[in-house]
């Protein structure tokens, strides 16, 4: 028994695999092989066959931190992109959910929440960036596209709350007025000053 995962010709048994054949042929040779352990360890194999390796665009197999293969079940996908499998810290791939999609720095990593899980949006939403980068409410979820509009970021391209914690909007065609520091400037009722219209040609 021997399972492929690099290619045509790159074969890979990996250690779990190994110890147990080695202890279903110890059980054998000792006589009166111990049927019930015997089953158990069918049983795990077949789990282990159920599974299948999360592969990189160029078909080789992504290898965890402990030096083997990355397994996962054989009806889970994995997120990707631009054809690569997206990957958790610990190598582990970030499995696809119905309906959802994750949502990922401009280098390809996931954004995790303060929990360490991967953040998911509906698949249909997207969200809106700064610099390549998802901008993020206070509580560290995604904000997210509104047709037609732009959200009032600060300079450093984080946006900016009303009164009710909510982030500020503008048409996509306005002009914010900014001050000095390139902050957009905030009128006393609340709402983002917009910059004058430029009079007509004489």
């Amino acid at each position: 028994y021997q399972r492929r995962v690099h290619g045509e010709d790159d074969e890979f048994l990996d250690d779990c695999e190994l110890n147990l054949l080695k202890e279903v042929k110890k059980l054998i040779s000792e006589g009166g092989a111990d049927k019930g352990r015997i089953l158990e360890i069918a049983k795990e194999l077949v789990k282990i066959l159920e599974k299948k390796p999360v592969l990189r665009a160029n078909g080789k197999p992504v290898i965890g931190l402990n030096g083997l293969p990355i397994l996962m079940d054989e009806k889970q996908k994995e997120e990707r992109h631009a054809d690569q499998p997206v990957l958790m810290p610990d190598k582990s791939p970030v499995l696809k959910l119905p309906g959802k999609k994750v949502v990922l720095h401009k280098n390809g990593t996931p954004l995790l929440d303060d929990k360490q899980k991967p953040v998911y949006i509906p698949e249909k939403e997207e969200v809106e960036r700064f610099q390549g980068e998802p901008i993020l409410l206070p509580n560290g979820q995604p904000l997210l596209v509104q047709p037609g509009k732009k959200p009032v970021l600060d300079h450093n391209g984080k946006p900016i709350l009303d009164k009710n914690g909510k982030p500020l909007w503008v048409g996509e065609e306005d002009e914010l007025a900014l001050d000095a520091k390139g902050d957009p400037i905030i009128n006393p009722d609340g709402t983002p000053k917009l910059k004058e219209p430029e009079p007509p040609p004489p």
